[in-house]
């Protein structure tokens, strides 16, 4: 208990072991040994081209992980997991090439050979393991890494903002978290800030990023999911409900009026999903698409009388009219999701359908 309470309020000048700072001395004659200098650079361009635009792998800082690739001195245990990742997302039928694996193990056992020097690269390393574990079906393996993940998170104060670093640290370290608390929301840190100012992108021009909205969003529908645990445990109507429900609501039209209004997107249209095809971000309008229709299915489905996931009928009861006709007439919201869905996968991209099917919603 002293060790967890010193992590989360003491200074960490008490545990010297404990440094926020990546080690300089990297041995470079080991990583040459894995992964050849070419195959990391393409598989860093292949990342970012492709995986990077993807809302839960976009915590890493481009031109720096770009620069540190070409000079060979990119964190060995993020370069072998970057080429693994890589491997696994960009490979024929998700299949990932024979050596992913191992260098999957090779990266995972340099981060806990050292697991009392966390860092924020190796947090970004151990983040990208904890993905490919997802995606190749070990969950139970990515749960308690992101265990080890939300301590070393804690250990380096990335919930504390940091004014005095330079924006991209600070911005670095606020995605990182947010990365973190997108796998595992309840991972005992404070709320990871919303970035909706964000765009670190060069090619944004928008006063919002879409980024952003997909943060927004994520927290919309973490009100959701916290409302439907609070009604499930209700016997009583609740006196601030119909309230909770109108702000919900009332934000999920922000973010649809700003991202038209930014963007020129219009969220309920799969024409314009379409006609975003070709830009880099096309799998964030989807994400902002598809997450916007969830949440309003999520919201709604709760005062259908007869659904399984539905309030008490208690409360379902003392709801305004307005409100149980709304989610009445709202079944077109169910099925838009599926016809997003299926628009996209339809869609003559040039993208790798790897990197669709990583979205956490695409069910194929």
């Amino acid at each position: 208990m002293w060790l967890v309470r010193k992590l989360r309020h003491g200074n960490l000048s008490d545990l010297p072991e404990v440094t926020a700072t990546p080690s300089l001395h990297q041995n470079k004659d080991l990583l040459v040994s894995i992964v050849s200098h070419k195959e990391l650079l393409q598989s860093v361009h292949d990342y970012f081209e492709w995986i990077y635009p993807l809302p839960s792998y976009s915590f890493l800082h481009e031109p720096t992980i770009r620069e540190q690739s070409h000079n060979n001195t990119l964190d060995q245990s993020l370069a072998l997991v970057l080429v693994a990742i890589t491997n696994l997302l960009l490979s024929e039928k998700g299949q990932p090439l024979n050596e992913s694996p191992s260098l999957l193990k090779k990266a995972e056992t340099i981060i806990l050979d050292d697991l009392e020097r966390p860092s924020t690269i190796k947090l970004q390393a151990l983040i990208l393991i904890t993905h490919y574990h997802i995606q190749t079906g070990r969950f139970s393996r990515a749960y308690m890494l992101t265990g080890l993940a939300a301590r070393a998170a804690t250990a380096l104060r990335l919930n504390y903002e940091r004014p005095e670093l330079s924006f991209i640290a600070q911005e670095s370290r606020r995605r990182v978290l947010w990365a973190l608390t997108a796998i595992d929301g309840d991972s005992g840190h404070a709320e990871a800030p919303i970035l909706a100012h964000v765009h670190l992108e060069k090619d944004s021009t928008s006063p919002i990023s879409l980024l952003g909205v997909c943060i927004r969003l994520s927290k919309i529908q973490k009100d959701i999911m916290r409302l439907t645990r609070q009604l499930a445990l209700s016997e009583q109507p609740l006196v601030h409900l119909i309230g909770l429900v109108q702000e919900i609501q009332k934000d999920l039209w922000r973010v649809q009026a700003d991202v038209e209004l930014s963007f020129g997107y219009q969220i309920t249209s799969s024409t314009h999903l379409i006609a975003a095809q070709d830009d880099r971000w096309f799998t964030r309008f989807l994400q902002i698409a598809v997450s916007w229709h969830q949440s309003h299915c999520d919201l709604y489905r709760l005062f259908l009388p007869g659904y399984p996931e539905a309030a008490p009928k208690i409360i379902i009861g003392a709801m305004d009219i307005s409100i149980r006709e709304h989610a009445s007439n709202t079944f077109w919201l169910a099925e838009s999701p599926v016809y997003l869905d299926t628009a996209a996968l339809n869609c003559h991209l040039c993208i790798p359908r790897n990197t669709i099917d990583a979205l956490p919603f695409i069910v194929t």
